[in-house]
């Protein structure tokens, strides 16, 4: 028996909330026969709400409370005290904030390896949408886990995982120990559909309605090129989206919630996607629009790190709404889309779960083979 120690990123509600409970996801290949999940909350979702992120795995959930910038370091000893009784073979957090501090802790008071998963540049991006969207407050707590928590996470990680390559530059520029590039998965078989027609055109975009990720800029373009928006998400920004389309509600769709099982079928029944964000680069929604075989639309500023995984895929284009309208123009012709369509879906290949899910698991079991000399 195999057992594993989960710090994840947020409650385990929050994925529920936000539609993203996906298969195996904290437990790739069935690997482990057991997970213990540390949370930092007082009341998680049900377990069968998110079994299927665990696989096969028998779970067991430790509510451990709030954790904040007052109380880190005690919630890390509370943290280490749980772990010594559940006879772990492998930890793994899921940030280098203070989920993942505690993580570390617990993981080296333990004697166990540690696993660190970092999904954003926290120097470029987290640091700069908290100040734009949350003000102040975040941006200082988030200026002191820069110094003082950030580079003792990665510097204590056995392997930090980099969910995709823009984010190798922030933990390269720390003490670290291996540095391994895994993207995120995506289930291609999800994602297969008949060639689209639709008139007139149909975008769509997917993420949180926050400043930093932009979308009012696509709400301008899809107006300006006469095309349909679909856009897919909730957040601050809603309303005031909202109030852009006003006059162009048979234009502009707002989905606020999608759960996972049900969101390839939207990429689906559309015919391009685009992504405005200001910061960050690829991302999820990225990868699941390329395995539906969608042509992309994205701001060239964002992508250099990451041109190899669109290259072929995409029209990069400035990041203001005329430029979008233009692509949105050019991507009437159907020609142009099965161009850009056809070789999303060849690049998605590489991304495809199986194979993903086998060289996360690979990370783990190399660790294991360490451990037990």
């Amino acid at each position: 028996m195999v057992t594993l120690a989960v710090f994840p990123n947020d409650a385990l509600f929050a994925y529920v909330q936000k539609g993203e409970v996906k298969p195996r996801y904290f437990n790739p290949t069935d690997l482990f026969s057991r997970v213990h999940v540390f949370t930092f909350t007082k009341k998680e979702a049900p377990l069968r709400d998110v079994q299927t992120m665990f696989g096969s795995a028998d779970v067991t959930l430790h509510e451990l409370g709030h954790i904040n910038l007052l109380n880190y370091r005690r919630m890390a000893e509370v943290a280490a005290d749980e772990l010594a009784s559940c006879k772990c073979d492998v930890v793994r957090a899921y940030n280098p904030l203070l989920q993942g501090y505690a993580a570390s802790v617990a993981a080296e008071r333990c004697g166990l390896p540690f696993v660190l998963s970092v999904h954003s540049n926290y120097d470029h991006d987290a640091r700069a949408m908290a100040l734009a969207e949350a003000g102040l407050g975040l941006y200082l707590k988030l200026l002191y886990t820069k110094w003082f928590v950030e580079p003792r996470v990665i510097e204590r990680a056995d392997v930090t995982i980099c969910a995709y390559r823009f984010v190798e530059e922030y933990v390269r520029r720390r003490p670290h120990r291996a540095v391994r590039t895994i993207y995120n998965r995506v289930y291609l078989d999800e994602y297969r559909s008949p060639p689209r027609e639709h008139e007139p055109l149909v975008v769509i975009t997917v993420g949180r309605l926050d400043r930093p990720r932009n979308h009012g800029t696509l709400v301008r373009a899809a107006i300006d090129a006469e095309v349909k928006l679909l856009v897919v998400g909730d957040g601050p920004e809603r309303e005031r989206l909202a109030s852009l389309a006003k006059g162009h509600e048979d234009m502009i769709t707002f989905i606020p919630k999608v759960p996972h099982g049900e969101i390839a079928g939207l990429y689906t029944a559309c015919d391009v996607f685009a992504l405005a964000m200001k910061y960050g680069g690829i991302s999820i929604p990225v990868l699941e629009a390329m395995a539906a075989g969608l042509p992309l639309v994205l701001p060239r500023e964002n992508i250099d790190g990451d041109i190899d995984v669109v290259r072929g895929a995409a029209l990069l284009v400035e990041n203001d709404h005329r430029s979008f309208a233009h692509a949105f123009r050019l991507l009437k012709d159907p020609g142009l889309r099965a161009k850009l369509g056809e070789e999303a879906r060849k690049l998605s290949m590489k991304f495809e779960a199986s194979a993903l899910e086998e060289e996360e698991a690979e990370v783990y079991r190399s660790l294991l083979r360490l451990r037990r000399g």
